[in-house]
């Protein structure tokens, strides 16, 4: 894709807007983590370029002329979804994965479509989380349930004030928290992907760019993450 634009920024800025709205779909089709790491920026007619490309190659196959970019309504959402998946660590991993739940959970209108009443945790989605030790108190159950069981580690996480607090150091609490981000997160991107899946009859478009002697293209960096 071209996108021209007027100056250094608008051109910037559009290609940046187009490339981030068709990583997000990339990610929560996917289930990758993938982030913007660099961008080039080249004046053709004096033959300049400009790069900041640090750039992390990946196998990874996708459909770039079948996937259209992420609808503007849930692009929030596939965002919290992206720094889940791109996180480093379960706390962070956890508190946003657990706003995507909880958004769906109250009705946002982006998920109207996901099927979030109906929506049921299950045994296979407690063996790829590796949390197979709650299933008595989770399999079979609803979004509401699984909100309930994650509330107090976020509220564990975000102390007074607002304020981020220190994860445990104890390792068994580490390891507990861990596979409680990883439910947050599958059940994130399954309800994502039913959102997607319920709309593919409606055709998505790119972003058309405008004229200009200014183009730029973003990179991206790809990084593996755990599929679900």
């Amino acid at each position: 894709m071209t996108l021209a634009g007027t100056s250094v920024s608008a051109a910037l800025a559009a290609a940046h807007d187009a490339l981030q709205r068709r990583l997000l779909r990339y990610v929560v089709e996917t289930g990758r983590g993938m982030a913007i790491a660099g961008w080039r920026i080249a004046d053709p007619a004096h033959g300049a370029v400009w790069r900041c490309t640090p750039f992390r190659p990946s196998a990874l196959q996708l459909d770039h002329a079948g996937l259209g970019p992420m609808p503007t309504d849930l692009r929030p959402l596939a965002e919290l979804f992206q720094r889940a998946r791109n996180a480093s660590d379960a706390a962070s991993r956890l508190l946003a994965a657990h706003a995507v739940v909880a958004a769906a959970a109250r009705g946002h209108p982006a998920l109207s479509r996901a099927g979030v009443g109906e929506f049921r945790l299950s045994l296979e989605m407690l063996v790829h989380a590796g949390a197979t030790e709650r299933a008595a108190q989770l399999d079979g159950r609803s979004l509401a349930v699984l909100l309930a069981v994650l509330q107090p580690e976020v509220d564990r996480l975000v102390g007074a004030g607002g304020l981020l607090a220190a994860a445990s150091a104890d390792l068994t609490a580490e390891q507990a928290l861990a596979r409680l981000a990883n439910l947050a997160d599958l059940v994130a991107h399954r309800l994502l992907l039913r959102e997607l899946r319920a709309r593919e009859p409606v055709a998505s478009h790119g972003v058309p760019g405008r004229p200009g002697r200014w183009r730029a293209r973003a990179g991206r960096a790809l990084a593996p993450s755990d599929t679900t």
